[in-house]
């Protein structure tokens, strides 16, 4: 359970440091489908 909010931790920490980069991945997921 504290390994899963450490990782939702981790991932609010990249969405704030890389929000191009998520935003470019999720255009390619969803060119994908």
């Amino acid at each position: 359970m504290s390994a899963m909010l450490f990782g939702l931790l981790e991932a609010v920490q990249l969405l704030n440091s890389y929000p191009t980069v998520l935003w470019l991945w999720l255009v390619n997921f969803n060119h994908r489908l």
